[in-house]
């Protein structure tokens, strides 16, 4: 695999000014719906009210740093992009709820999932600094009467380029993972765990929280 270029994932600090992903507004922030601002990592409603999209989630910035040096002013625009794959799964209140009524199992699985960015998250324009930039917002939230809700996310990002009519992978993989649970019955702190981390995880088989009114 010929490789152009090294994937770095930003899960803190300030978006990149260098980015130009349609979905950044007022001079490089996030929309008001993910809660606005520049700042990445984890973030939720009830410290951050602007967030509406979901509950809680994280923000987070992959970048493409393409070499050698200037290569990026001969690429066309759209020639490279980014592309994600996503092992997840997730739980409500322990398990999930068909029609209403509560079910035994998690509420989503995804095993090696297309995770790609919707084109607003993406500045695919590598003339600029040589870089590329793709946004991901991983979020989760459910009805407060589902009582609890947690995620766990495993990522794999890197950088095609198009040749020969398909993608051909021009980067290392470039793993990232995502970790939250909510308790909607807690009076205060109802976050009990929301963090992102520039590594792969192990999904766990079973739910962190039990069936609310189980032992």
């Amino acid at each position: 695999m010929a490789r152009l270029g090294t994937v770095t994932i930003a899960v803190d600090g300030q978006l990149n000014p260098s980015d130009k992903a349609p979905t950044l507004v007022n001079n490089g922030q996030f929309k008001d719906k993910y809660g606005s601002g520049k700042s990445l990592g984890p973030i939720d409603k009830w410290t951050n009210p602007k967030l509406t999209y979901k509950d809680a989630g994280t923000r987070i910035e992959a970048r493409a740093l393409l070499s050698p040096s200037g290569v990026g002013e001969i690429i066309p625009i759209g020639k490279l992009t980014f592309k994600r794959k996503l092992n997840s799964i997730a739980w409500f209140n322990g398990g999930h709820y068909i029609g209403g009524s509560w079910v035994a199992g998690p509420s989503d699985v995804q095993v090696n999932a297309d995770d790609d960015s919707a084109t607003e998250f993406l500045d695919v324009n590598p003339a600029e600094n040589d870089s590329l930039f793709d946004l991901d917002i991983p979020r989760f939230g459910v009805p407060p009467q589902y009582h609890t809700c947690e995620m766990y996310a495993s990522f794999v990002q890197y950088v095609t380029i198009k040749a020969c009519g398909s993608g051909v992978q021009c980067s290392a993989d470039f793993p990232w993972s995502y970790r939250l649970r909510i308790d909607y019955d807690k009076a205060n702190n109802k976050v009990d765990l929301n963090d992102v981390k520039t590594s792969a995880i192990d999904l766990p088989d079973k739910p962190f929280y039990k069936k609310f009114g189980t032992m």
